[in-house]
């Protein structure tokens, strides 16, 4: 009976042996699956850090070349606004000799004025002088050609 009893103990503490190492299988096959998920998340995850570093790095490039153009259009307003403040003055100075032109031609014209009715007095006197020195030679030829040279009053 002791015999018998000791071999029951060790039947029974082979079977708790028996279903310890089974479930100590089983708890490896689970670690060992969570293990493969695990380093399947871990492939992902890094795959997604690569890219998310990578679409980073596009980024940065991105904001480089805008960070530039923008620079260089800055400059470029820069110059066409000084282009536009030159023109503006330009334009202003041709508005000023324009003006001062138009008051010139004024003048000008005026005084061209002036002169062609100054020419036309003349023309008018030099008409009038030479009217009376015709109706002189006239009257001088009258009284030469006449008998008795007789002076006439007119």
């Amino acid at each position: 009976m002791v015999e018998k009893s000791l071999a029951n103990r060790q039947e029974a503490k082979i079977h708790e042996l028996e279903t310890k190492m089974e479930f100590e299988k089983t708890q490896v096959k689970r670690l060992e699956n969570l293990v493969a998920r695990l380093k399947e998340n871990v492939e992902k995850l890094t795959e997604e850090r690569d890219q998310c570093i990578s679409s980073e790095n596009r980024e940065k490039e991105q904001n480089r070349r805008l960070q530039r153009q923008i620079r260089d259009i800055k400059e470029e307003m820069g110059e066409l606004a000084k282009k536009e403040a030159e023109a503006s003055h330009k334009k202003h100075e041709l508005e000023m000799d324009i003006e001062s032109l138009e008051a010139a031609n004024q003048s000008l014209q005026a005084d061209l004025k002036l002169a062609f009715k100054r020419i036309g007095d003349l023309q008018a006197v030099i008409e009038d002088e030479m009217e009376s020195d015709d109706n002189e030679d006239l009257i001088n030829r009258y009284r030469t050609h006449t008998p008795y040279n007789t002076k006439y009053v007119l």
